[in-house]
């Protein structure tokens, strides 16, 4: 299966997921990159693998200003399997 969808390189903060002009640009609610990795584990996908992923700027710079520099998104695009012979990646 493929799953694309944007994330995030860290939890977001309950103000940022709260917030309406990132819940209307499709960010307030970005995953976690390692909760994703973690959730589809434990729904049996074995090695989750990176197909693509791209840095999203935000280009406004009024969203810029109440997310900061620390929070970063990405369009990201994974391969999962629930194959019992797939062997690791890593």
């Amino acid at each position: 299966m493929y799953f694309s969808d944007i994330y995030s390189n860290q939890r977001m903060p309950k103000e940022l997921m709260e917030n309406e002009m990132l819940w209307g640009e499709c960010l307030s609610g970005a995953l976690y990159w390692n909760d994703f990795l973690n959730l589809s584990k434990e729904c049996g996908f074995k090695d989750p693998r990176l197909v693509n992923h791209n840095e999203v700027s935000i280009g406004n710079r009024t969203l810029e200003a109440v997310v900061g520099d620390q929070i970063k998104f990405f369009s990201a695009t994974y391969r999962l399997w629930k194959l019992s012979s797939l062997e690791s990646d890593w």
